[in-house]
């Protein structure tokens, strides 16, 4: 990408590539579907001035770059509203268009997997969401979370040890 309008094709590609899982990521970790979407919001607009300040250039990892940016907002984020506690979760989905049936089904099943996922350090709630609900490659949660691809395995084979327990 050498021209700052090839920028707007570069940013709109990976706006519409990775919002959604991003979003979803974002929404699991905080308390409201405004809190975010602000963090969504701030993670898009931090890659495109990393893009900006580094001269219009790719990245090659747009993905890892965006979940570093997300872990790292969410965690300012509750730096900075202490009163709230890190583990809370929202309680309903973003903007389902199913039958009540099968939102009160699905609502049942998250809300109980998120309180599985609060038992878990906030890292290996990361590395879960990222591997299980977002379907992102080991190598590349490693890349993220700035561990090996053993160490990944280790958590993601650890949670499923903690979450096997839970059901008993």
């Amino acid at each position: 990408m050498n021209k700052p309008q090839d920028i707007k094709q570069y940013f709109s590609n990976i706006y519409d590539k990775y919002f959604d899982s991003i979003y979803k990521f974002i929404f699991l970790k905080t308390p409201s579907k405004e809190t975010a979407q602000d963090i969504t919001s701030d993670v898009f607009l931090k890659f495109f001035n990393y893009i900006v300040k580094n001269g219009y250039k790719s990245i090659n990892n747009p993905r890892a770059f965006l979940y570093k940016t997300a872990r790292n907002l969410i965690s300012d984020y509750y730096r900075k509203n202490s009163h709230i506690p890190f583990s809370q979760l929202p309680d309903d989905l973003p903007d389902l268009e199913q039958g009540i049936e099968q939102k009160i089904d699905i609502d049942i099943q998250i809300n109980f997997v998120k309180k599985q996922l609060q038992q878990l350090p906030q890292e290996y709630q990361d590395i879960i969401i990222m591997y299980y609900l977002e379907e992102i490659p080991i190598k590349e949660i490693a890349e993220i979370v700035d561990k090996t691809e053993n160490n990944v395995r280790v958590i993601i084979h650890r949670c499923l040890q903690h979450l096997k327990q839970s059901l008993q």
